[in-house]
C-alpha cells in the first residue's frame, strides 16, 4: 500500500508546478480511511535510531516553526541545516534550536540563506544554514550525501521531522522513497536542486532531514531537507479525494537536495569563527 501525507505549505509556485494545502492519500480507496505511516522514533530499527540524533526542531516561544538537522559540530559551535522558508523574513529573537530530545534550546543566527530573498514562486535555494555557539557534539552530525550513486543500495529513504499533533519528532519509513528524476513528469524537473519523494509528513516537518539508507554499510546519509508539496499546474484545481492513489505526475512531496553548491557553502561556513 502506498501512502503519502503531503506537507501543508503556503501558496508556493514553481514554473511547472504549484503547491497547495494537501490531503493524505493512500491506496485509491477513499472508503477505507486515510493511510498515514508515520511512526514514533522509538519504533525505528536500532541501527537507524542511533544515527538520527542530529535532527531537532526550531521553536519560537511555545510554537515549533519547523525542523532542522545538525550537519557540523564540535565542542564550540555547530551548523544546522533547515529550509529557508522556515526562518527567512521572520523575527527570530525568541527562537531556539532544540536538538533531538527537544528539551534544552540553543540560540542561533542565520549564517546563510540559499536564496537572497523570499521567493514564493520557486523552490530553488530553499535551504538555510544556522550557526549555534554551543557544544552539540553529543548529538552528532548527519553524514552528507554527495549523490545517490555513492550509496551502494539506496533503496530506502527515511524522513525525520516534527509532527504537530504529537508535539514530537516522528519518522516516515514505510513507503518512503525518492522519486527518480526521470519519473517526475514535469514536477520540479527543471529545478535541478528540487527532488520529490513519497515520505509522509505534516505541518512542522519543513527543514526535516530526508535520508537515504545504505543497507550494506548500515549508514544513513542526508540526501536533502523537506521543503513542501508540489502539484501540477495543469491539474483541475481540486485536491485529491482523501484516500485516493497518489500520482507523482500530479502531486508529490518535495525536498532540496544536498547539491554540490550547498555542500561547498557548508564547508566554507565551517571555516568561519
Amino acid at each position: 500500500m502506498r501512502s503519502f501525507f503531503f506537507l501543508i505549505l503556503m501558496g508556493f509556485f514553481l514554473n511547472t508546478s504549484q503547491s497547495l494545502q494537501a490531503e493524505v492519500v493512500g491506496d485509491g480507496d477513499s472508503e477505507n480511511g486515510i493511510e498515514d505511516n508515520r511512526m514514533p522514533l522509538s519504533e525505528l530499527p536500532t541501527q537507524m535510531l542511533r544515527q538520527i540524533r542530529s535532527v531537532g526542531v526550531i521553536r519560537c516561544g511555545p510554537r515549533v516553526i519547523g525542523s532542522a538537522v545538525i550537519i557540523r559540530s564540535d565542542a564550540k559551535k555547530a551548523l544546522i541545516l533547515t529550509a529557508a522558508h522556515v526562518v527567512e523574513e521572520k523575527n527570530l529573537t525568541q527562537c531556539l534550536f532544540h536538538p533531538y530530545d527537544m528539551y534544552q534550546g540553543y540560540t542561533f543566527t542565520v549564517a546563510h540563506l540559499g536564496r537572497s530573498k523570499a521567493q514564493p514562486d520557486i523552490f530553488e535555494g530553499d535551504w538555510a544554514v544556522l550557526h549555534v555557539r554551543a557544544d552539540l557534539s553529543m548529538f552528532g552530525a548527519a553524514r552528507l550525501s554527495r549523490s545517490s550513486r555513492e550509496i551502494r543500495r539506496p533503496n530506502q529513504a527515511l524522513l525525520i521531522g516534527y509532527q504537530e499533533s504529537y508535539n514530537a519528532l516522528v519518522a516516515s519509513l514505510i513507503d518512503c522513497t525518492i522519486i527518480p528524476k526521470d519519473k517526475e513528469k514535469g514536477l520540479a524537473r527543471d529545478q535541478l536542486s528540487v527532488g520529490l519523494d513519497s515520505c509522509d509528513s505534516g505541518k512542522g516537518a519543513s527543514g526535516g532531514g530526508v535520508f537515504l539508507y545504505d543497507s550494506e554499510a548500515g549508514r544513513l546519509y542526508l540526501y536533502g531537507v523537506r521543503t513542501g508539496f508540489l502539484r501540477a499546474k495543469n491539474d483541475k484545481g481540486d485536491m485529491p479525494v482523501k484516500g485516493s492513489l497518489a500520482d507523482p505526475k500530479l502531486y508529490a512531496n518535495s525536498h532540496h537536495r544536498m547539491t554540490k553548491s550547498l555542500r561547498q557553502k557548508v564547508k566554507f561556513l565551517w571555516t568561519l569563527p
